[in-house]
């Protein structure tokens, strides 16, 4: 099973939001990222309220720009609204810069990012609440995910040649030849 994390936060925020996801994404976590979901023409409520729908993990990164940010505060209502009536969602919260979270936000262990240099220490106890084993060989200013796009861009750099349609060697069976 594929543990998923949705990625609540302003767009202030968005250079340490995109660090993170890489880092999720290269230990086999998805995210559930605005900027790789959202498509032009998609309703951005029914987009964000799918998403939120479909994970395991909320994380809502906190800082003085996202606490007050209407769309993370809205985010956040829908995942702490889930998680009262029961459904199988845990918001995390993730500090990134001193600020005063929402009140039903501050009875809870929040992950420490707000300082850079203790950021695999902290990386590696979030990893820790979700279950996932951290992989320092993992930590990487590359995305790994282990899709198509990826083997065929990887390919493309090392001048390989791909088959424009799926490949199958054709088989011939001798049924003419005898067994003694």
């Amino acid at each position: 099973m594929i543990i998923s994390v949705f990625l609540s936060h302003n767009h202030a925020d968005k250079e340490f939001v995109r660090k993170l996801a890489r880092d999720l994404g290269n230990h086999n976590i998805k995210c559930w990222l605005d900027e790789a979901e959202m498509k032009i023409g998609d309703s951005l409520i029914q987009k964000i309220r799918d998403g939120i729908d479909t994970v395991d993990y909320f994380a809502v990164i906190l800082s003085p720009n996202s606490v007050n940010a209407p769309w993370v505060v809205n985010e956040l209502d829908v995942a702490m609204n889930h998680q009262i009536s029961g459904k199988s969602i845990k918001v995390l919260p993730i500090m990134l810069k001193e600020c005063d979270p929402p009140g039903f936000l501050v009875g809870k262990l929040y992950g420490d990012f707000k300082d850079e240099s203790k950021y695999i220490e902290s990386f590696k106890k979030l990893l820790n609440s979700i279950g996932v084993v951290f992989n320092k060989n993992a930590m990487s200013d590359d995305y790994f995910p282990n899709n198509l796009g990826t083997a065929v861009d990887k390919a493309a750099s090392y001048n390989l040649p791909l088959m424009s349609a799926p490949f199958h060697r054709p088989v011939v069976v001798n049924y003419s030849r005898t067994v003694n």
